[in-house]
């Protein structure tokens, strides 16, 4: 079944091309931007996206990543479990899709299907590996909120009702179904509206926060050679802590350094250290030699590599 449009979403893209594709969503907010804009993402802030957006900065390409790869191969897979567990026919739509009156907010669906020719349900395909499993299998948890937000965003631009997001979670399937909510969406869609205005129409860079966009800032001001500044109570502090901290740092890692030596010295050919009283691994060594000692006797499992 073929499709020119889902809901009430526009197209803004008719066929599927990566390239135009790429052009085009640097334009708008696409879902898991205004993820970060929102402050639900944990792999971008909203000084990423206004960077990207304003061309001050390219994305990062993650494509030769294992990762990403990995869930690539994956989400056919996981959207034809989805389609076989639910009885979805499934329907061509367009690559890119915005919203009819927020026209700066933008959707890019993995699947549409048709549920008992009743339901049109949005599927978000994710592939999750093994260390980020624990949110997925807590059952109060269910899903980060960062992926319930997204598609609580796509259901926004598209007008339909519900959503199944459907997890590959080291290697079992996880469904779990979002509805639409307007409550949300009153305070979503003028808070994005209005960033998209100020920060991206406007040029007024977003707040900044200090540690996650250390990385980002010489692309918001560019050092310029020669220019000085006096130092107020503020920086003054702050330069005093880093400077405390830094002595610190290399004092504790002075001691940490010496003790792995003593420990590897040690052991000679030995492979792990035990606890006499109780038979708990206090250190080991990996096939590698690479050291590593438990965090404490109340919980041996946890290791930290020296």
């Amino acid at each position: 079944m073929t499709t020119d449009q889902i809901g009430h979403g526009v197209a803004l893209m008719h066929r599927r091309n990566r390239r135009v594709w790429l052009a085009k969503r640097r334009r708008v907010l696409g879902a898991t931007d205004a993820v970060a804009v929102l402050g639900y993402s944990k792999f971008k802030t909203p000084l990423d996206v206004w960077l990207e957006k304003t061309g001050r900065a390219e994305p990062d390409n993650l494509d030769d990543k294992y990762v990403v790869q990995r869930g690539n191969v994956l989400e056919g897979l996981i959207i034809t479990e989805w389609s076989r567990r639910n009885g979805a026919a499934l329907v061509e739509f367009p690559p890119l899709l915005g919203h009819p009156h927020h026209r700066m907010l933008a959707a890019s669906l993995d699947a549409v299907g048709d549920i008992d020719t009743r339901q049109r349900t949005i599927c978000e395909a994710k592939a999750v590996t093994w260390r980020a499993k624990d949110d997925w299998w807590d059952d109060a948890v269910m899903v980060p909120d960062q992926y319930a937000v997204q598609v609580l965003i796509q259901l926004a631009v598209t007008g339909l009702d519900v959503a199944h997001i459907c997890a590959d979670v080291a290697g079992e399937y996880r469904q779990v179904v979002i509805e639409r909510d307007f409550d949300f969406e009153a305070w979503a869609l003028p808070a994005l509206a209005d960033w998209w205005e100020r920060h991206v129409v406007g040029g007024e860079e977003p707040d900044i926060d200090p540690v996650r966009d250390y990385p980002r800032l010489n692309h918001v001001w560019r050092p310029a050679p020669g220019v000085s500044i006096d130092a107020d109570d503020y920086l003054t502090r702050a330069i005093t802590i880093h400077r405390a901290a830094t002595i610190k740092k290399k004092a504790v890692q002075g001691v940490i350094d010496s003790a792995r030596g003593r420990i590897r010295v040690a052991m000679r050919d030995a492979t792990q250290v035990l606890d006499p009283a109780t038979g708990d691994r206090l250190a080991a060594l990996d096939k590698g030699g690479r050291l590593t000692v438990a965090k404490g006797t109340t919980n041996p499992t946890r290791e930290e590599t020296l």
